[in-house]
């Protein structure tokens, strides 16, 4: 048995068939005991349905399982359920088709297998409806080895079982080390895995794919520590160890993707201030079209007279690009304005001018502690529905990569800069690609980050807003440019 590394994720076609009672070997749970807990009706792109679990983690996000969310063309999400096959009067029933999967997701080891579902609105919280909480950043390091963990959904009751479960059903055991976990699981199993003992047949099974485990928080508070993810092909009643993603490691982070529609409201980047008109001469937007002829919205900068810099996944899958150069006000048409597309080279005017990239004698420096400034026309607040119509700034101090790691773990890395936004000023949706830049000693501006990503939880909750650090790749924006970099 200890040798055994075959597994299989645990997600469920939805075949409306006669199910049989339970978790395996778990109890059923009071109506609204786990108010957090969703279910997921996924329609595949093949047409069928399939059926997991889910969390709510807050009034516009569900935490589910990589698995589940992978090639789904919408989901109907049920919440306040206990009944999940009937219509009750506790439950709120939406569809949505807006899912991030983790980026580094494989279907073939099952890693990162974690993924959010946005809600189509927000939703109000009732006795039967109400998030869970996530770990807190000094729980970064914990394992939860030997806590008792409780994992909750509407999966078989038995490998025997053709449906999943009619009731909510519930199972708790103790977390095990990912060391003794490893022995049955060897290759698949990562440090971002958290193990359940499962010894005596009490496991998850199909159906509860996606679905949270937690644990009592020292307040007494359930904290979800994990994410229904896999376990063994030999069946859920065999005593292999349930598998599931640790919660801490990416459920707080995505990036800040372009900002679909460029329509008019509210005022700044999160917490900001007005720019006066060309403060940031280097500031460019970047219109994209997309394939579908779909548009939307980057911010960039001017680092050549014929190069814009922005972030990765803003021209990843862009057909075409407008750039708006010498603009306050983006979505008018200024006097000071340029629009030209990609194949036009940039003519240095009064409000266009390049920002100065690092020095090759900087690629050292992590710039910690240091006062430095991010400008863009990204969204003024969470519940804001379109980019600023001016271009706003805000300063604040950047911080060590040890402390920013505290919360985003496996997605930083040493060519990540981040800056505190601890009080809520921070980057947000429409913001990405934009520039981050110091004063540097001689007093001239100087471009040391790209915006690149934040917390799937809101730009105002107060995390650590997160840039591509410039002075890691400065020789690849040499090569791919000419540009001659400074000793």
């Amino acid at each position: 048995m200890n040798e055994k590394v075959l597994f299989t994720s645990k997600c469920y076609t939805w075949f409306a068939v006669n199910p049989s009672p339970y978790i395996t070997h778990g109890n059923e749970a009071t109506p609204h005991q786990f108010p957090w807990q969703v279910g997921l009706i996924m329609t595949l792109e093949t047409g069928q349905q399939a059926f997991c679990g889910g969390s709510l983690i807050s009034d516009e996000w569900v935490l589910t399982a990589g698995h589940c969310a992978k090639s789904v063309r919408s989901f109907q999400v049920i919440l306040g359920a206990h009944k999940v096959k009937e219509d009750e009067p506790s439950q709120l029933r939406m569809t949505s088709a807006e899912a991030i999967v983790h980026e580094k997701y494989s279907s073939l080891l099952i890693h990162n297998d974690i993924a959010l579902v946005k809600l189509p609105q927000k939703v109000n919280f009732t006795e039967s409806i109400r998030p869970i909480r996530l770990p807190s950043r000094s729980d970064a390091g914990n394992t939860f080895s030997g806590y008792t963990g409780t994992v909750s959904g509407w999966g078989k009751d038995s490998d025997s079982a053709t449906g999943i479960s009619p009731v909510l059903r519930y199972e708790s055991d103790q977390i095990i080390s990912n060391l003794k976990c490893r022995l049955q699981y060897l290759v698949v199993l990562k440090a971002t895995n958290i193990c359940m003992d499962g010894g005596d047949g009490r496991s998850t099974c199909n159906g509860d794919s996606g679905g949270p485990m937690y644990v009592d928080g020292e307040d007494g508070a359930p904290i979800q520590v994990g994410i229904v993810s896999f376990g063994s092909r030999m069946g859920c009643e065999k005593g292999f160890h349930p598998v599931f993603t640790r919660a801490i490691d990416w459920s707080q982070v995505h990036p800040l993707d372009y900002y679909y529609g460029v329509r008019s409201s509210g005022s700044r980047i999160t917490n900001g201030n007005e720019a006066t008109p060309h403060q940031f001469p280097w500031q460019a937007a970047v219109i994209l079209t997309m394939a579908t002829g779909q548009q939307a919205f980057c911010g960039g900068s001017v680092i050549s007279d014929e190069w814009i810099l922005t972030a990765a996944h803003c021209a990843k899958d862009a057909e075409s690009f407008e750039i708006i150069l010498g603009a306050q006000k983006v979505q008018e048409n200024e006097p000071t304005q340029i629009r030209i597309t990609t194949t036009n080279k940039i003519v240095h005017e009064e409000n266009i001018q390049a920002i100065r990239l690092p020095s090759l004698s900087e690629q050292g420096n992590n710039f910690k502690g240091q006062t430095a400034t991010v400008s863009g026309w990204g969204k003024p607040s969470d519940d804001a529905t379109s980019i600023s119509p001016v271009l706003r700034f805000e300063s604040d101090k950047v911080i060590g990569n040890l402390i920013c790691r505290l919360q985003y773990l496996i997605n930083l890395r040493d060519s990540n800069v981040c800056l505190d936004g601890s009080d809520g000023r921070s980057t947000c949706n429409g913001d990405s690609g934009g520039p981050l830049y110091i004063q540097d000693k001689d007093g001239k501006p100087t471009q040391i980050g790209v915006v690149s990503f934040g917390s799937a939880l809101g730009c105002e909750k107060g995390y650590h807003p997160v840039f591509t650090r410039v002075t890691s790749y400065l020789k690849w924006i040499s090569q791919k440019t000419g540009i001659a970099l400074r000793p």
